[in-house]
């Protein structure tokens, strides 16, 4: 059976159901503020500790508003070499937009140089990855 508006009892219904029973998406109504003041990174801080036999290296991602997004780039017996390829990594990111991690990732991968594969270029650019979603999540308010 249809309705006047050409739509079936479940159709009606069934959106409904969606509408008073499902919660509805979140919607971030703060995106014009971000455009308004823009997020900057101001610097890497790299933190590395041996615990056993294990060399672990972290790395905070800092921003001028005051967040702070985590990575980990721990390569065994190479945590020196990763530390410098974050350091050079840190020159491309500092006084850029946080957001879009993926195109940060695309950046670092395919413009920086061209020498872009090995375990310490992916190690440094995996915690840059981390930290970059870490701060998208913080600055929307969801866990990533």
């Amino acid at each position: 059976m249809t309705s006047s508006t050409g739509r079936t009892r479940r159709q009606i219904l069934s959106d409904l159901a969606v509408a008073l029973l499902l919660p509805t998406p979140r919607v971030w109504s703060a995106s014009s503020e971000l455009s308004r003041n823009p997020v900057k990174i101001t610097r890497f801080e790299i933190h590395k500790a041996t615990l056993r036999w294990r060399d672990l290296v972290f790395l905070e991602v800092h921003t001028d508003s005051g967040l702070v997004g985590l990575g980990e780039a721990t390569l065994e017996t190479r945590a020196d070499m990763v530390e410098q390829g974050l350091r050079w990594l840190e020159d491309g990111f500092t006084g850029r937009d946080p957001s879009g991690p993926e195109d940060h990732w695309n950046r670092a991968y395919y413009q920086f140089s061209r020498w872009r594969n090995g375990p310490v270029a992916m190690s440094a650019l995996s915690a840059v990855d981390m930290a970059l979603w870490d701060l998208e999540g913080k600055r929307l308010g969801v866990p990533v």
